[in-house]
This record gives structure tokens, sequence and C-alpha cells, in this order.
């Protein structure tokens, strides 16, 4: 059967094709339908998406919404996350299920945390999340609710839900994921500004405050020359060199000294929460609890 498998998928597409289209069993619309679903298997998804939309064409049945669910899956394994939302957002007008109108609301919410529109995100998972009658797909938009607070570094947030919807991450990990948002909740928010301030007072004391040392011993040192350049330009009477060249490159410096201690600041303050993001997202993998679908989308889409 993998032999048989290996054939199809390394044959070329069009004799493929030709050999289904070829079989007198199906009619036309289902040999379209089975092409596609040949298509897919093989995981020629451009391919697939062609012969589904070839389907939806000529037919206007109750399959259709289930076949634009899976050509945005499709987009979706091919990261084309604008097309998948474009093929989702006309299901929820067609739709007369309210349970299949959330899980697409659901699918909506997962591309856009894979584009990094965390906020439509939200809007979609409480709604779902507030109004949903299942209480699986409550806990499905929690989990992900969960997830879009996280890469926002909203760390409160984020442990609220888990606190209040713990069934998916379980046992010892959420332990440890609580643990995590618990460092993240209690970590200062205040650097860039404190480093920005300190390196007002004495330049580099910013980047010191950083633990970058050797910036910190560059703006020390850069201040200090042209502090010494402006007052042995005043002190020997160069008035116009101190004041056009002098005080210039100071008042330069002085200010870049203070922008880059933000930056500096701003830039470590970053890093550790992608740091610690990508330990509860690796929990959260590991997670036996794991919500397969929603969760590989948008954990792979951070990678």
């Amino acid at each position: 059967m993998v032999a048989k498998f290996n054939i199809v998928k390394n044959c070329p597409l069009r004799i493929f094709i030709w050999i289904l289209t070829a079989c007198p069993v199906f009619s036309e619309e289902e040999q379209i339908l089975h092409i596609a679903q040949q298509l897919s298997e093989i995981q020629a998804y451009n391919e697939a998406i062609t012969e589904y939309k070839r389907y939806i064409f000529f037919n206007s049945d109750s399959l259709s919404i289930d076949v634009k669910l899976t050509i945005a899956d499709h987009y979706l394994h091919l990261r084309k996350y604008q097309d998948a939302k474009n093929t989702l957002v006309p299901i929820l007008s067609e739709n007369r299920n309210d349970t299949v109108g959330d899980m697409i609301r659901i699918k909506i919410a997962v591309i856009s945390i894979a584009q990094g529109l965390l906020s439509d995100a939200e809007l979609e998972l409480v709604r779902v999340s507030s109004f949903s009658r299942s209480n699986q797909i409550r806990n499905e938009a929690n989990s992900i609710l969960f997830i879009a607070f996280v890469f926002d570094s909203r760390w409160e947030k984020a442990q609220a839900v888990l606190k209040n919807n713990p069934d998916f991450v379980n046992g010892y990990n959420l332990k440890k994921t609580d643990s995590i948002l618990n460092i993240c909740r209690h970590k200062s928010k205040k650097m860039p500004v404190i480093a920005q301030w300190l390196s007002t007072f004495l330049p580099g004391l910013g980047q010191l405050y950083s633990r970058d040392y050797l910036n910190a011993a560059n703006a020390l040192a850069i201040s200090l020359i042209t502090g010494y350049m402006t007052i042995n330009s005043l002190y020997n009477g160069y008035y116009q060199e101190a004041i056009l060249t002098d005080i210039t490159l100071l008042w330069r410096y002085y200010n870049g000294n203070r922008v880059k201690a933000y930056n500096i600041a701003k830039t470590l303050l970053d890093n550790e929460d992608l740091a610690y993001q990508k330990k509860i997202t690796d929990i959260l993998k590991n997670s036996e609890e794991n919500h397969e679908t929603s969760f590989t989308t948008i954990l792979d889409s951070s990678e």
C-alpha cells in the first residue's frame, strides 16, 4: 500500500488526473470531487484547491460548506492565511448551524493569531466563549484565547483564562505554566523608561542597567570626550567652535545615548518575553490535552 501511494505521489499530476477522469464509475461532479480528495491525500494542496473550486462552481449543494472548509484548511497548510480567511468569512452568512458557525469563528481567530492580528482574534474568541452553547467549543475558544494573550505578553489575562479553564494543560504542565506566568506578571515593564532616565543623569548608566556593558562604556567614553572638547574650547576662548561644533556633538551624543538606552532595554524586555512565550508553547506542544488542529497551526506559525 505504501509503495503504491509513493508511485501515485511521484507520478506527474496531469497523468494522475487523466487516469482518475477516465474512470467511468463516477458522474462528472463526483469525478471532480474524487480528484480533489486524491490530490489532498498526496498533499498537492494547490491542485486540490483548484479542483474543489471547480466542484463548488458546478454545485451549490450541502457539501459546498464542507468543501470550502477543506479549501481553507489547505490554505492554512500552505500558510496562505489571508486566502484561508477570505474563504471562511463568507461561510458565516451561508451557514445556519450555530455550532458550525462557532467552529468557523475559532478558525478565523486562529488565522488572525498566525497573522499577528491578536485584537481581531480576541474579539472572535470572546464572542464564542461567551455565547456558544457547546462546552467543548467554549473550552476550545478559551484555550486559543490563552495562546493569544501569551503571544501578546498579556500575562495577567492569560493566567486568568488558565485559572478558569485548566483542562487544556494538565497535571505537572499546569503548575509549570502557572509558575512561568507568575514570573512574567511580576516582571518589571518599566525597564526601558528606567534605562532612559538613568542615562539622562549619567550617560551609559541606562545601558549598564540593561547589562549591555560594552555600549555602557562607549556611551560614557564618548560623552566624556565631547564634554572635554566643549569645556576645553570654552576655556581657551574658542566660543564659536564650542557652540557650532562641540556643544552640537555633545548634545547629539547625549540624546542618542538616551534613545539607545531605551531601545536596548526594550529589546532585552522583548527577548525575555519571547523566551517565556517559547517555554509556554513548548509545554503546550507536549501536553496530552493538545487540541491538534488549532494549536498546531498557531504554534507552528510562531516558529
